[in-house]
Protein backbone atom coordinates (compact mmCIF):
# COMPACT_ATOMS: atom_id res chain seq x y z
CA UNK A 1 0.00 0.00 0.00
CA UNK A 2 1.49 3.05 -0.94
CA UNK A 3 2.42 5.47 2.14
CA UNK A 4 1.62 2.80 4.49
CA UNK A 5 4.41 0.65 6.33
CA UNK A 6 5.30 -2.61 4.82
CA UNK A 7 6.33 -5.40 7.70
CA UNK A 8 9.47 -7.35 6.83
CA UNK A 9 7.77 -10.10 9.49
CA UNK A 10 5.42 -10.30 12.27
CA UNK A 11 5.96 -11.31 15.34
CA UNK A 12 9.73 -11.19 14.70
CA UNK A 13 12.60 -8.94 15.55
CA UNK A 14 16.14 -8.49 14.61
CA UNK A 15 18.21 -10.08 17.26
CA UNK A 16 20.21 -7.38 18.94
CA UNK A 17 24.19 -7.78 20.38
CA UNK A 18 24.52 -11.49 21.54
CA UNK A 19 27.72 -12.88 23.08
CA UNK A 20 28.09 -16.76 22.67
CA UNK A 21 30.54 -17.96 25.42
CA UNK A 22 33.92 -16.23 24.63
CA UNK A 23 32.74 -15.40 21.03
CA UNK A 24 30.53 -12.39 20.06
CA UNK A 25 28.54 -12.10 17.26
CA UNK A 26 26.83 -8.70 16.27
CA UNK A 27 23.42 -9.34 14.21
CA UNK A 28 22.78 -5.45 15.22
CA UNK A 29 23.77 -2.73 16.91
CA UNK A 30 20.77 -0.90 17.77
CA UNK A 31 19.65 2.39 19.69
CA UNK A 32 16.49 2.00 22.00
CA UNK A 33 13.96 4.80 21.43
CA UNK A 34 11.26 5.15 24.36
CA UNK A 35 7.84 6.70 22.27
CA UNK A 36 5.44 7.16 25.07
CA UNK A 37 1.61 6.67 24.17
CA UNK A 38 1.25 10.56 22.83
CA UNK A 39 4.15 10.36 20.30
CA UNK A 40 3.08 7.60 17.70
CA UNK A 41 0.88 7.29 15.60
CA UNK A 42 -2.55 5.84 16.19
CA UNK A 43 -3.04 2.16 14.69
CA UNK A 44 -5.33 2.44 12.41
CA UNK A 45 -6.97 5.06 10.20
CA UNK A 46 -10.25 6.65 10.43
CA UNK A 47 -11.30 7.94 7.11
CA UNK A 48 -14.28 10.47 5.78
CA UNK A 49 -15.12 10.09 2.25
CA UNK A 50 -14.77 13.25 0.21
CA UNK A 51 -16.54 12.74 -3.32
CA UNK A 52 -14.82 14.30 -6.32
CA UNK A 53 -11.39 14.18 -4.39
CA UNK A 54 -10.31 11.85 -7.17
CA UNK A 55 -11.93 10.69 -10.65
CA UNK A 56 -11.39 6.84 -9.78
CA UNK A 57 -14.38 5.34 -8.18
CA UNK A 58 -12.81 2.33 -5.89
CA UNK A 59 -15.65 0.16 -5.74
CA UNK A 60 -13.74 -1.61 -2.49
CA UNK A 61 -10.83 -0.82 -0.53
CA UNK A 62 -8.84 -3.61 0.85
CA UNK A 63 -9.90 -6.41 -1.84
CA UNK A 64 -9.48 -8.67 -4.85
CA UNK A 65 -11.01 -10.63 -7.58
CA UNK A 66 -8.53 -13.32 -7.38
CA UNK A 67 -10.40 -14.69 -11.09
CA UNK A 68 -10.04 -14.13 -14.33
CA UNK A 69 -6.96 -11.88 -14.51
CA UNK A 70 -6.20 -11.38 -18.03
CA UNK A 71 -2.96 -9.69 -17.97
CA UNK A 72 -0.93 -7.53 -15.19
CA UNK A 73 0.38 -4.11 -16.03
CA UNK A 74 3.21 -3.35 -13.92
CA UNK A 75 4.60 0.46 -12.36
CA UNK A 76 1.27 2.05 -13.31
CA UNK A 77 -1.25 4.72 -11.28
CA UNK A 78 -4.44 4.28 -10.22
CA UNK A 79 -6.07 6.43 -13.05
CA UNK A 80 -3.79 4.84 -15.83
CA UNK A 81 -4.54 1.51 -14.54
CA UNK A 82 -8.45 2.51 -15.18
CA UNK A 83 -7.82 4.06 -18.72
CA UNK A 84 -6.22 1.25 -19.67
CA UNK A 85 -9.18 -0.94 -18.71
CA UNK A 86 -12.10 1.68 -20.42
CA UNK A 87 -9.98 0.93 -23.65
CA UNK A 88 -9.98 -2.51 -23.23
CA UNK A 89 -13.80 -1.97 -23.64
CA UNK A 90 -15.82 -5.21 -22.75
CA UNK A 91 -12.55 -7.50 -22.50
CA UNK A 92 -12.11 -5.95 -19.12
CA UNK A 93 -14.70 -4.98 -17.10
CA UNK A 94 -12.72 -4.35 -13.83
CA UNK A 95 -8.92 -4.10 -12.19
CA UNK A 96 -7.27 -4.86 -9.39
CA UNK A 97 -5.18 -2.48 -8.25
CA UNK A 98 -1.96 -3.60 -5.79
CA UNK A 99 -1.15 -0.22 -4.35
CA UNK A 100 2.18 -1.58 -3.07
CA UNK A 101 3.55 -2.69 -6.47
CA UNK A 102 1.88 -0.06 -8.29
CA UNK A 103 0.46 -3.44 -10.46
CA UNK A 104 -2.63 -3.10 -12.76
CA UNK A 105 -4.62 -6.40 -12.88
CA UNK A 106 -6.74 -6.26 -15.89
CA UNK A 107 -10.06 -8.14 -15.09
CA UNK A 108 -12.68 -10.19 -17.63
CA UNK A 109 -15.60 -11.19 -15.25
CA UNK A 110 -16.98 -8.89 -12.24
CA UNK A 111 -18.50 -11.05 -9.17
CA UNK A 112 -22.39 -11.19 -9.06
CA UNK A 113 -21.94 -9.96 -5.20
CA UNK A 114 -18.77 -8.35 -3.67
CA UNK A 115 -19.08 -10.89 -0.67
CA UNK A 116 -17.30 -12.52 -3.17
CA UNK A 117 -14.05 -10.64 -3.05
CA UNK A 118 -10.94 -11.94 -1.36
CA UNK A 119 -9.26 -9.78 1.43
CA UNK A 120 -6.38 -8.38 0.89
CA UNK A 121 -5.08 -5.06 2.54
CA UNK A 122 -2.77 -4.25 -0.51
CA UNK A 123 -5.78 -4.13 -3.45
CA UNK A 124 -8.40 -1.91 -3.92
CA UNK A 125 -11.16 -3.37 -6.53
CA UNK A 126 -12.30 -0.84 -9.35
CA UNK A 127 -15.43 -1.55 -11.91
CA UNK A 128 -15.47 0.27 -14.66
CA UNK A 129 -19.30 -0.41 -14.31
CA UNK A 130 -19.32 2.87 -11.81
CA UNK A 131 -16.47 4.89 -13.67
CA UNK A 132 -17.64 8.27 -14.99
CA UNK A 133 -16.88 7.72 -18.92
CA UNK A 134 -15.61 10.73 -21.54
CA UNK A 135 -17.05 10.70 -24.99
CA UNK A 136 -14.97 12.83 -27.79
CA UNK A 137 -17.94 14.28 -29.22
CA UNK A 138 -21.18 16.17 -27.72
CA UNK A 139 -23.35 13.38 -27.64
CA UNK A 140 -23.15 10.87 -25.01
CA UNK A 141 -23.12 7.39 -27.08
CA UNK A 142 -25.98 4.98 -26.21
CA UNK A 143 -24.39 2.80 -23.27
CA UNK A 144 -24.81 5.74 -21.55
CA UNK A 145 -28.70 5.29 -21.30
CA UNK A 146 -28.03 1.46 -21.62
CA UNK A 147 -26.60 1.44 -18.47
CA UNK A 148 -29.02 4.05 -16.10
CA UNK A 149 -25.98 6.58 -16.44
CA UNK A 150 -26.47 10.48 -16.46
CA UNK A 151 -24.91 12.60 -20.01
CA UNK A 152 -23.41 15.54 -19.05
CA UNK A 153 -22.25 18.22 -22.09
CA UNK A 154 -19.42 20.42 -21.30
CA UNK A 155 -18.71 23.83 -22.33
CA UNK A 156 -15.31 21.94 -23.77
CA UNK A 157 -18.03 20.04 -26.13
CA UNK A 158 -17.20 16.88 -24.60
CA UNK A 159 -19.86 15.02 -22.81
CA UNK A 160 -19.10 12.88 -19.66
CA UNK A 161 -21.61 9.80 -18.99
CA UNK A 162 -22.02 9.87 -15.09
CA UNK A 163 -23.09 6.65 -13.89
CA UNK A 164 -25.28 6.24 -11.39
CA UNK A 165 -23.30 5.72 -7.82
CA UNK A 166 -24.19 4.85 -4.23
CA UNK A 167 -23.32 7.75 -2.53
CA UNK A 168 -21.53 6.05 0.54
CA UNK A 169 -19.44 2.43 -0.66
CA UNK A 170 -20.85 -1.07 0.13
CA UNK A 171 -17.84 -1.29 2.80
CA UNK A 172 -17.92 1.98 4.14
CA UNK A 173 -20.57 2.79 7.11
CA UNK A 174 -23.15 5.66 6.59
CA UNK A 175 -25.18 7.88 9.15
CA UNK A 176 -27.97 9.30 6.88
CA UNK A 177 -28.40 11.81 9.91
CA UNK A 178 -25.11 13.29 9.77
CA UNK A 179 -24.41 12.72 6.10
CA UNK A 180 -21.02 10.96 7.27
CA UNK A 181 -19.32 8.01 5.07
CA UNK A 182 -16.19 6.57 6.26
CA UNK A 183 -14.06 3.45 6.46
CA UNK A 184 -11.59 2.17 9.31
CA UNK A 185 -8.18 1.30 7.72
CA UNK A 186 -6.27 -1.04 9.82
CA UNK A 187 -2.96 0.12 9.30
CA UNK A 188 -0.63 1.77 11.09
CA UNK A 189 -0.02 5.36 10.14
CA UNK A 190 1.58 9.23 11.05
CA UNK A 191 -0.56 12.11 10.14
CA UNK A 192 0.93 12.65 6.81
CA UNK A 193 0.89 9.03 5.64
CA UNK A 194 -2.70 8.50 6.53
CA UNK A 195 -3.75 11.93 4.77
CA UNK A 196 -1.87 10.38 2.00
CA UNK A 197 -3.40 7.38 1.89
CA UNK A 198 -6.95 8.63 2.41
CA UNK A 199 -6.57 10.96 -0.50
CA UNK A 200 -5.30 7.89 -2.47
CA UNK A 201 -8.72 5.98 -2.14
CA UNK A 202 -10.91 9.46 -2.75
CA UNK A 203 -10.91 10.44 0.56
CA UNK A 204 -9.64 12.09 3.02
CA UNK A 205 -8.70 12.19 6.92
CA UNK A 206 -12.18 12.34 9.06
CA UNK A 207 -13.64 15.60 10.08
CA UNK A 208 -15.54 15.63 13.23
CA UNK A 209 -17.18 18.57 13.36
CA UNK A 210 -19.69 18.95 16.25
CA UNK A 211 -20.53 16.90 19.03
CA UNK A 212 -22.57 14.84 17.37
CA UNK A 213 -20.01 13.40 14.85
CA UNK A 214 -17.96 12.97 17.78
CA UNK A 215 -20.53 10.53 19.36
CA UNK A 216 -21.46 8.69 16.59
CA UNK A 217 -18.31 7.49 16.30
CA UNK A 218 -18.47 6.45 20.24
CA UNK A 219 -21.64 4.73 19.39
CA UNK A 220 -20.56 2.70 16.38
CA UNK A 221 -17.60 1.32 19.00
CA UNK A 222 -20.04 0.53 21.23
CA UNK A 223 -22.47 -1.56 18.76
CA UNK A 224 -19.24 -3.71 17.80
CA UNK A 225 -18.88 -1.78 14.19
CA UNK A 226 -15.13 -0.46 15.62
CA UNK A 227 -12.54 -2.40 17.45
CA UNK A 228 -9.79 0.80 18.72
CA UNK A 229 -9.85 2.72 21.12
CA UNK A 230 -8.05 5.36 19.59
CA UNK A 231 -8.04 6.66 15.81
CA UNK A 232 -6.16 9.17 13.35
CA UNK A 233 -8.45 11.96 12.15
CA UNK A 234 -8.11 15.29 10.05
CA UNK A 235 -7.09 17.79 12.65
CA UNK A 236 -3.86 19.59 13.27
CA UNK A 237 -2.37 22.91 15.22
CA UNK A 238 -2.14 25.34 12.81
CA UNK A 239 1.48 27.51 14.25
CA UNK A 240 0.21 30.78 11.85
CA UNK A 241 -3.03 31.30 13.43
CA UNK A 242 -1.84 29.62 16.40
CA UNK A 243 -5.54 27.28 16.59
CA UNK A 244 -6.32 23.64 16.06
CA UNK A 245 -7.71 23.01 12.66
CA UNK A 246 -9.55 20.64 10.82
CA UNK A 247 -7.96 20.00 7.52
CA UNK A 248 -11.12 21.77 5.71
CA UNK A 249 -9.57 24.90 7.72
CA UNK A 250 -12.73 25.22 9.87
CA UNK A 251 -11.84 25.23 14.13
CA UNK A 252 -11.97 22.82 16.05
CA UNK A 253 -12.54 23.76 18.91
CA UNK A 254 -15.45 26.29 19.32
CA UNK A 255 -18.18 23.48 18.30
CA UNK A 256 -16.55 21.18 20.48
CA UNK A 257 -15.85 21.82 23.89
CA UNK A 258 -11.70 21.73 24.77
CA UNK A 259 -12.51 21.02 28.32
CA UNK A 260 -14.16 17.70 27.45
CA UNK A 261 -11.28 16.71 25.77
CA UNK A 262 -7.74 15.60 26.56
CA UNK A 263 -5.74 18.28 24.53
CA UNK A 264 -3.23 19.37 26.88
CA UNK A 265 -0.73 20.91 24.09
CA UNK A 266 -0.74 23.14 21.16
CA UNK A 267 1.13 20.93 19.01
CA UNK A 268 0.95 18.10 16.82
CA UNK A 269 -1.97 16.43 15.63
CA UNK A 270 -5.68 15.58 17.11
CA UNK A 271 -7.14 11.82 17.78
CA UNK A 272 -10.36 10.59 18.34
CA UNK A 273 -10.04 8.52 21.38
CA UNK A 274 -13.08 6.39 23.32
CA UNK A 275 -12.65 7.81 26.58
CA UNK A 276 -10.81 11.74 26.07
CA UNK A 277 -13.40 12.70 23.03
CA UNK A 278 -10.39 14.07 20.86
CA UNK A 279 -6.72 13.79 22.46
CA UNK A 280 -3.54 15.58 21.28
CA UNK A 281 0.01 13.40 19.86
CA UNK A 282 2.89 14.23 18.37
CA UNK A 283 2.94 12.33 14.24
CA UNK A 284 6.91 10.91 14.75
CA UNK A 285 7.20 7.59 13.67
CA UNK A 286 9.26 4.53 14.66
CA UNK A 287 9.74 3.96 10.58
CA UNK A 288 10.35 7.75 10.00
CA UNK A 289 12.61 8.36 12.90
CA UNK A 290 14.67 5.32 11.02
CA UNK A 291 13.78 6.78 7.45
CA UNK A 292 16.02 10.69 8.59
CA UNK A 293 18.95 8.66 9.51
CA UNK A 294 21.21 7.29 6.69
CA UNK A 295 22.33 4.82 8.94
CA UNK A 296 19.44 3.24 9.56
CA UNK A 297 18.26 0.07 7.66
CA UNK A 298 15.57 -1.45 9.85
CA UNK A 299 13.06 -1.69 13.19
CA UNK A 300 12.10 -3.84 15.62
CA UNK A 301 8.73 -2.21 16.35
CA UNK A 302 7.40 -3.66 20.15
CA UNK A 303 3.61 -2.71 20.40
CA UNK A 304 2.82 -3.45 23.63
CA UNK A 305 4.95 -0.66 25.09
CA UNK A 306 5.17 1.22 22.10
CA UNK A 307 9.47 0.73 21.93
CA UNK A 308 10.83 1.50 18.70
CA UNK A 309 14.79 -0.19 18.00
CA UNK A 310 16.76 1.49 14.89
CA UNK A 311 18.86 -0.84 13.82
CA UNK A 312 22.41 0.10 11.93
CA UNK A 313 21.95 -3.57 9.66
CA UNK A 314 19.61 -5.44 8.35
CA UNK A 315 18.95 -9.44 8.70
CA UNK A 316 20.29 -11.12 5.78
CA UNK A 317 17.78 -13.88 6.16
CA UNK A 318 14.75 -14.72 8.26
CA UNK A 319 16.70 -16.92 10.01
CA UNK A 320 18.49 -15.14 11.84
CA UNK A 321 15.07 -13.22 13.08
CA UNK A 322 13.83 -14.17 16.33
CA UNK A 323 10.28 -15.09 17.23
CA UNK A 324 8.34 -12.95 19.49
CA UNK A 325 4.54 -11.73 18.78
CA UNK A 326 4.96 -8.60 20.58
CA UNK A 327 7.26 -7.33 17.92
CA UNK A 328 7.24 -5.81 14.29
CA UNK A 329 10.30 -6.48 11.94
CA UNK A 330 10.42 -3.80 9.26
CA UNK A 331 13.46 -3.18 6.56
CA UNK A 332 13.75 0.37 5.16
CA UNK A 333 14.40 -0.95 2.08
CA UNK A 334 10.46 -2.39 1.74
CA UNK A 335 8.88 0.74 2.31
CA UNK A 336 7.33 2.54 -1.15
CA UNK A 337 7.92 6.21 0.00
CA UNK A 338 6.63 9.73 -2.32
CA UNK A 339 9.01 11.73 -3.05
CA UNK A 340 8.94 15.54 -4.37
CA UNK A 341 10.99 14.39 -7.12
CA UNK A 342 12.70 11.53 -7.86
CA UNK A 343 16.74 11.77 -6.59
CA UNK A 344 19.35 10.29 -4.66
CA UNK A 345 17.28 9.80 -1.58
CA UNK A 346 15.97 6.58 -3.42
CA UNK A 347 18.91 4.45 -3.42
CA UNK A 348 18.92 1.44 -5.04
CA UNK A 349 15.46 1.39 -5.29
CA UNK A 350 12.89 2.61 -8.60
CA UNK A 351 12.37 5.68 -9.13
CA UNK A 352 9.23 5.73 -10.86
CA UNK A 353 7.26 9.02 -12.15
CA UNK A 354 3.35 8.57 -12.97
CA UNK A 355 0.91 10.24 -15.29
CA UNK A 356 -0.60 12.43 -12.32
CA UNK A 357 3.44 14.23 -12.22
CA UNK A 358 3.57 12.58 -8.39
CA UNK A 359 7.07 10.53 -7.59
CA UNK A 360 7.34 7.44 -6.03
CA UNK A 361 10.30 5.45 -4.88
CA UNK A 362 9.17 2.01 -5.27
CA UNK A 363 10.07 -1.00 -3.21
CA UNK A 364 12.62 -2.98 -5.36
CA UNK A 365 13.49 -5.61 -2.58
CA UNK A 366 13.00 -9.67 -2.21
CA UNK A 367 11.82 -10.09 1.23
CA UNK A 368 14.22 -11.95 3.77
CA UNK A 369 11.70 -15.05 3.99
CA UNK A 370 12.43 -15.15 0.33
CA UNK A 371 14.99 -16.76 -1.59
CA UNK A 372 17.10 -14.51 -4.46
CA UNK A 373 18.84 -14.51 -7.62
CA UNK A 374 20.00 -11.23 -8.49
CA UNK A 375 21.30 -12.10 -12.08
CA UNK A 376 17.67 -13.46 -12.55
CA UNK A 377 15.67 -10.85 -10.88
CA UNK A 378 14.28 -14.04 -9.57
CA UNK A 379 12.54 -13.73 -6.26
CA UNK A 380 10.82 -16.64 -4.93
CA UNK A 381 8.91 -18.08 -1.54
CA UNK A 382 8.47 -22.03 -1.40
CA UNK A 383 5.19 -22.95 0.57
CA UNK A 384 5.91 -25.91 1.93
CA UNK A 385 3.27 -26.52 4.50
CA UNK A 386 0.60 -27.26 2.62
CA UNK A 387 0.00 -29.51 -0.46
CA UNK A 388 -3.63 -28.61 -1.23
CA UNK A 389 -3.77 -25.77 -3.19
CA UNK A 390 -5.39 -26.08 -6.63
CA UNK A 391 -4.62 -23.61 -9.23
CA UNK A 392 -7.22 -20.62 -8.31
CA UNK A 393 -5.94 -21.26 -4.01
CA UNK A 394 -3.00 -21.22 -5.04
CA UNK A 395 -3.07 -17.72 -6.95
CA UNK A 396 -5.28 -16.38 -4.21
CA UNK A 397 -2.29 -17.64 -1.71
CA UNK A 398 0.08 -16.19 -3.64
CA UNK A 399 -1.69 -12.67 -4.20
CA UNK A 400 -2.31 -12.63 -0.36
CA UNK A 401 1.60 -12.34 0.49
CA UNK A 402 2.16 -10.02 -2.24
CA UNK A 403 3.03 -11.96 -5.13
CA UNK A 404 1.80 -14.33 -7.76
CA UNK A 405 2.24 -17.76 -8.79
CA UNK A 406 5.73 -18.04 -10.11
CA UNK A 407 6.65 -17.91 -13.87
CA UNK A 408 9.75 -19.87 -14.78
CA UNK A 409 10.41 -18.48 -18.14
CA UNK A 410 13.77 -19.72 -19.20
CA UNK A 411 15.77 -23.32 -18.44
CA UNK A 412 18.29 -20.76 -16.04
CA UNK A 413 14.89 -20.33 -13.33
CA UNK A 414 14.74 -24.24 -13.43
CA UNK A 415 18.65 -25.11 -13.11
CA UNK A 416 18.59 -22.58 -10.20
CA UNK A 417 15.85 -24.15 -8.46
CA UNK A 418 17.27 -27.91 -9.15
CA UNK A 419 20.17 -26.14 -7.43
CA UNK A 420 18.20 -25.30 -4.79
CA UNK A 421 17.20 -28.33 -3.77
CA UNK A 422 20.66 -30.09 -4.25
CA UNK A 423 21.54 -27.49 -1.76
CA UNK A 424 18.82 -28.41 0.53
CA UNK A 425 16.62 -24.65 0.48
CA UNK A 426 13.64 -26.62 -1.24
CA UNK A 427 12.15 -29.55 0.83
CA UNK A 428 10.18 -31.19 -2.35
CA UNK A 429 11.07 -32.06 -5.96
CA UNK A 430 7.71 -31.06 -7.39
CA UNK A 431 5.75 -27.17 -6.91
CA UNK A 432 2.55 -25.73 -8.66
CA UNK A 433 3.48 -22.94 -10.96
CA UNK A 434 1.99 -20.41 -12.98
CA UNK A 435 1.51 -22.31 -16.09
CA UNK A 436 -1.75 -23.44 -17.69
CA UNK A 437 -3.00 -24.69 -20.86
CA UNK A 438 -5.17 -21.91 -22.61
CA UNK A 439 -7.92 -24.40 -24.79
CA UNK A 440 -9.20 -20.26 -25.68
CA UNK A 441 -5.72 -19.97 -28.05
CA UNK A 442 -4.37 -23.61 -27.88
CA UNK A 443 -1.04 -22.84 -26.22
CA UNK A 444 0.08 -23.33 -22.92
CA UNK A 445 0.67 -19.99 -21.13
CA UNK A 446 1.96 -18.81 -18.08
CA UNK A 447 -0.02 -16.17 -16.23
CA UNK A 448 1.33 -12.97 -17.29
CA UNK A 449 0.35 -13.79 -20.83
CA UNK A 450 3.40 -15.18 -21.96
CA UNK A 451 3.71 -18.38 -24.04
CA UNK A 452 5.77 -21.22 -21.73
CA UNK A 453 7.30 -22.78 -25.00
CA UNK A 454 8.19 -19.57 -26.62
CA UNK A 455 11.38 -20.00 -24.63
CA UNK A 456 11.99 -23.71 -23.69
CA UNK A 457 12.21 -26.37 -25.80
CA UNK A 458 8.86 -28.74 -25.08
CA UNK A 459 10.52 -31.86 -25.65
CA UNK A 460 13.16 -31.53 -22.76
CA UNK A 461 9.87 -31.17 -20.95
CA UNK A 462 7.46 -34.17 -19.56
CA UNK A 463 4.30 -31.76 -20.98
CA UNK A 464 2.69 -35.13 -23.15
CA UNK A 465 -0.78 -33.30 -22.98
CA UNK A 466 -2.65 -30.39 -24.56
CA UNK A 467 -5.07 -29.85 -21.24
CA UNK A 468 -4.67 -29.03 -17.64
CA UNK A 469 -1.89 -27.02 -15.36
CA UNK A 470 1.46 -26.90 -15.15
CA UNK A 471 4.22 -28.32 -12.33
CA UNK A 472 7.58 -27.38 -12.01
CA UNK A 473 9.82 -31.07 -11.20
CA UNK A 474 13.68 -31.66 -10.39
CA UNK A 475 14.17 -33.94 -12.41
CA UNK A 476 11.26 -33.25 -15.77
CA UNK A 477 11.57 -29.34 -15.94
CA UNK A 478 7.79 -29.16 -16.01
CA UNK A 479 4.74 -31.91 -16.02
CA UNK A 480 1.22 -31.04 -16.82
CA UNK A 481 -1.19 -32.67 -14.28
CA UNK A 482 -5.11 -32.17 -14.31
CA UNK A 483 -7.19 -29.40 -13.31
CA UNK A 484 -7.70 -29.42 -9.47
CA UNK A 485 -5.11 -31.66 -8.51
CA UNK A 486 -3.33 -30.03 -5.46
CA UNK A 487 0.58 -29.08 -4.77
CA UNK A 488 2.63 -27.32 -3.10
CA UNK A 489 3.66 -23.98 -4.29
CA UNK A 490 6.18 -21.79 -5.58
CA UNK A 491 5.08 -17.90 -5.19
CA UNK A 492 6.94 -15.09 -7.18
CA UNK A 493 7.29 -11.75 -5.48
CA UNK A 494 8.30 -9.59 -8.49
CA UNK A 495 11.37 -7.28 -8.75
Amino acid sequence: MINDRIFTSYERRSQPYVSFGSSRKTFARTKVMKMGKEKLAIVMCFIQIAFGMNDVIITSYGQFWPWSVSETLSIIGRKQCTRECQARGSACLAVNYQTNNLQCEVLQSVPSNLTELSDNFEYEYIEMASQTSVFPSAVCDSTCDSTEGHCIKLSTGLSYCRSPKIRCPINYRYSPALDFCYIEISTSADFQTAKSHCESIGARLAVLPTMEHINYIKSERTNGFLGGLRYMVGGEWDPVSRAWKWIDGSLIFGPIDRTLCRVNTDGGVIAWENKYLLMDIDPTQCVRECQSRDDCKAVNYKRDDLQCQLLWTSASNSLELQINDKYQYITMESQTTVLKKCTTSCKDRRCVRLSSGQDYCVANSCPVSHRMNKALKFCYLAVEDRDNYDFTTGMAHCRNIGSRLAVLPTLDYHWYLYGDIQNSLLQNNKYRVGGFFNVTIGEWQWIDGSLVFDTIDRTLTDVNDDEGELLWHKLAIFRDFDIGRTERLLCERII
